[in-house]
């Protein structure tokens, strides 16, 4: 039998065992909030009050926080619109050579700007040389065909020639006039500056532009049949803007609407753009209609082929503050944003979303003076800062 002696040392045993397993149990559990989840440890001296929250200097969560003003802008009609722009057709040259040649020297390269009347390649052409020869040729009989007529009108005015040699006379001269037009012409149509000694074509530039495509190498042998143009000069001072517009908003753009553009290259910037023509046709496999807006181009910055994305501005003027959609936060029915007001401290202030899309949104503050132009928005950590508020309650 069993001595109660011997049953106490084994019970402070089996206590010495389970003691330390419920401490470490009921930490476990301190750990852990009712929902299973890992506790947040929030930083120490953070204040939550109930319109915002002030984060000390130094906090952790300022390191993913991201502020950009809201920009009070006019509200668009339409969502973005996927647009490309391209050169001016307009505004744009392709330089063949009218005839058969070689390239001796040339005047421009690739990006260069030239202005009008500007020699972009000289080709030497042996039909040139031919055209102005005709020319001079048929200038020289015509002077002499005219000189015969003069001779033919006096003598019958003294009734010494028949009137029938001097309507010869007459047909022959007026011949010989429209020869000499068509030579003129002709050598006025393969080189309208003018033509020198020699046979030397001058390839000029038709207006101020920028070389964008030049398929001109020294020594090329040219003919007025190629494929590819030798240059392409373009205005870029003016560009097109071309859309395809869906079929359910064709309803929604007439000519003359303005649009706001913007592209990946510069963000912040806006440019403008107004809607020129609409093509009367539906593209039958796209089902969308294409169309063109014109798209000053001042600067220089946009370039041919960028990737654009154009809002059709509303007729009303009506204005919206213009946020990334990355600083809204939903709190089931009402939607907010947090502004910075000083160093740290953020208030959060209701909103009422316009127009959004993946990028932006456009919104109305639903308080008188909550949120306008300028003002220092939350535009990433927006939901890290709603947390903290929500757990402060």
């Amino acid at each position: 039998m069993t001595s109660l002696s011997s049953f106490l040392p084994r019970r402070r045993r089996v206590l010495a065992v389970t003691l330390p397993c419920a401490v470490f149990a009921v930490a476990g559990l301190v750990a852990l909030r009712g929902d299973g989840a890992p506790a947040t440890v929030r930083p120490e001296g953070a204040v939550a009050p109930a319109h915002g929250l002030t984060l000390p200097p130094g906090a952790s969560q300022l390191s993913f926080v991201v502020t950009a003003p809201a920009v009070d802008v006019e509200l668009p009609v339409t969502a973005p619109l996927n647009a490309r722009i391209a050169m001016a057709e307009d505004r744009t040259a392709r330089l063949f050579s009218p005839l058969a040649g070689r390239i001796v020297k040339l005047g421009a390269t690739l990006g260069d700007t030239v202005a009008a009347g500007v020699a972009l390649a000289v080709i030497d052409a042996p039909d040139l040389g031919q055209a102005a020869a005709d020319q001079r040729r048929a200038d020289a009989d015509a002077d002499l065909k005219r000189k015969a007529l003069d001779r033919a009108r006096t003598l019958m005015e003294a009734e010494v020639l028949p009137r029938r040699e001097f309507e010869v006379a007459q047909a022959e001269s007026a011949a010989a006039e429209a020869e000499a037009k068509r030579a003129r012409l002709r050598l006025s149509a393969l080189a309208p500056a003018g033509v020198g000694d020699g046979q030397s074509l001058a390839l000029h530039s038709p207006f101020a532009g920028t070389v964008v495509e030049r398929n001109a190498t020294p020594g090329l042998e040219v003919r007025p049949d190629a494929e590819r143009p030798l240059f392409v000069v373009s205005d870029l001072s003016s560009l097109w803007l071309v859309i395809d517009l869906p079929e359910q908003d064709l309803g929604k753009l007439r000519v003359g609407d303005k649009l706001d553009v913007r592209v990946e290259a510069w963000p912040e910037r806006r440019f403008d753009a107004t809607v020129a023509r609409i093509a009367p046709l539906l593209d039958p496999q796209t089902r969308r209609v294409q169309v063109r807006c014109s798209l000053p181009n001042p600067g220089g910055e946009l370039r041919p082929e960028m990737f654009a994305r154009a809002s059709v501005l509303s007729d009303s003027g009506q204005h919206a503050l213009r946020v990334p959609t990355t600083a809204l936060v939903s709190d089931g029915l009402y939607t907010s944003v947090f502004v910075q007001t000083a160093p740290g401290r953020f208030e959060k202030r209701r909103v009422h979303a316009l127009r959004q899309d993946a990028r932006e949104a456009y919104v109305t503050p639903a308080d008188a003076g909550a949120l306008k132009g300028g003002d220092s928005v939350v535009v990433r950590g927006a939901l890290l800062l709603d947390a903290e508020i929500a757990e402060s309650r």
